[in-house]
């Protein structure tokens, strides 16, 4: 099992462990307070584990060292790490750690695909 994956087996107990504390604190709950509290930490889960990939592909991103501006089509070059915020279908805000690409003719700032 390498690093991430214990770390996604570590956040998975955990989360099991909060819904046996929530559910320890009454035992009496509706079907849908049960669901609204294992959504909301399924959501966090959710998050973190998209964080997790998210950061693992762009430590295996391709080589960008020659991309094309779409402007211009002049070769852009790395502009240094940048934090990038992204919204997941669940309105989540993720972020993420990625190499901003510049272009020097004509300016224009890109994050490559993937």
């Amino acid at each position: 099992m390498n690093t991430n994956e214990q770390s996604w087996h570590d956040k998975f107990a955990e989360l099991e462990t909060n819904i046996h504390v929530w559910w320890r604190q009454q035992r009496q709950y509706t079907l849908t307070e049960i669901e609204e509290a294992v959504d909301a930490e399924l959501a966090q889960l959710r998050q973190q584990l998209v964080e997790d990939l998210l950061g693992e592909m762009s430590c295996q991103e391709p080589d960008m060292s020659k991309p094309l501006c779409p402007a211009c089509q002049e070769v852009m070059k790395p502009n240094g790490k940048k934090k990038r915020r992204l919204r997941s279908k669940e309105d989540q805000v993720i972020e993420l750690n990625r190499e901003q690409m510049r272009c020097p003719a004509c300016g224009m700032t890109l994050f490559p695909p993937g």
